[in-house]
């Protein structure tokens, strides 16, 4: 089965995320906001009353005993490697201000890819809703009066999917290129065999992919027409139904005339019934001026090949070109069992 997504409503912060620059030999590190929010502030922190102050400041003036305050915010993850006692730490900042930790089980989950995106760069970030209010406790003062005292509590909710969704299965395309907003179904139809995306799935039997989107054209049974063909890694995935591709058109050709890629967000899901892709992008017509005028591209083209391939086991499908897994990718289950200490990268042949 597959599906796409098309937004009404996408959200600009959400369409590209920035390589890792070097510059005079010092890094200069980027923002990369992670994958596969869920639109619900659902993930708890370890709550200190350590914190409180640094919530306090974030929420200001509007703390009332008449309500809990809830402001949304941007969240930086920091991982503090530990220091060979006890274990790795995620710190979460908002406005540079530390405002919480990850749980200790948390933690170990989270350590593997978000110390990835820290070697690679990256300063791991994340929706994040800062909440507050005063609780009035009665007390006495020192004569003995009845009095009410306030005392704030406060906590942040983190907009945080599983570890396996929150960085994209594949690289980004090697060029210049943008990521489209996400949304609604539209009709889509394949154009290849699905196979070859399971190892993507990974142990989870789900993962992020980038996608890229490019004009086509297609015969029906009156005339030709425009519409979008989606690949991952270069195979050809499928095609957009015309009347839905339409307004993803504009912002496909308004990009390729300045030598910019379009790429989407999908979502490879893989069980022992299939295979399915579901292609999240976005409407060209509500994106902002902002977003067509003023968005920085990114992704450089790469000057070596990789000197490592993909191994698949027998039976497993052709792997995608290009294609190697993370290091915190599992073997999918619906897949033929590895050889015992099989080989999952072999050396890449040498170009011809």
């Amino acid at each position: 089965m597959v599906r796409a997504r098309v937004s009404d409503t996408p959200d600009p912060d959400e369409v590209l995320f920035h390589d890792a620059m070097t510059q005079g030999g010092r890094a200069h590190r980027k923002p990369f906001r992670l994958w596969c929010q869920l639109g619900k502030h659902e993930f708890e922190l370890f709550e200190e009353s350590t914190y409180y102050k640094a919530i306090r400041r974030i929420l200001g003036d509007d703390v009332s005993p008449d309500w809990w305050l809830v402001q949304n915010a941007e969240a930086s993850l920091q991982f503090v490697p530990n220091q060979g006692s006890g274990s790795d730490t995620i710190q979460v900042l908002v406005d540079g201000k530390v405002v919480g930790r990850f749980y200790e089980v948390d933690a170990r989950n989270y350590s593997g890819v978000l110390s990835y995106l820290v070697e690679q760069g990256w300063i791991p970030r994340v929706s994040a809703e800062v909440g507050g209010k005063f609780e009035l406790d009665p007390d006495y003062d020192s004569i003995g009066n009845e009095i009410e005292r306030k005392r704030f509590f406060g906590n942040v909710r983190l907009d945080l999917s599983e570890p396996h969704l929150v960085v994209p299965a594949n690289e980004p395309p090697p060029n210049r290129h943008v990521v489209v907003p996400q949304g609604y179904p539209v009709r889509f139809a394949t154009t290849a065999e699905l196979d070859p995306l399971i190892p993507l799935s990974g142990g989870e039997g789900e993962a992020w992919v980038y996608a890229t989107l490019q004009e086509a054209l297609v015969q029906d049974a009156h005339a030709f027409r425009d519409t979008v063909e989606v690949k991952v890694n270069g195979l050809a995935v499928g095609l957009l139904d015309p009347d839905d591709a339409a307004p993803l058109l504009q912002a496909i050709r308004r990009f390729t005339k300045r030598g910019v890629t379009s790429a989407g967000r999908a979502l490879v899901e893989a069980n022992d019934r299939g295979v399915s892709f579901d292609l999240h992008v976005g409407r060209s017509d509500p994106l902002s001026r902002e977003f067509f005028d003023t968005v920085p591209t990114q992704g450089q083209p790469r000057d070596t090949p990789s000197s490592v391939r993909f191994n698949p086991p027998p039976g497993w499908p052709l792997p995608l070109p290009g294609w190697l897994p993370r290091p915190w990718w599992t073997p999918p289950e619906q897949l033929p069992r590895a050889p015992e200490d099989w080989q999952w990268q072999l050396p890449a042949p040498p170009l011809s």
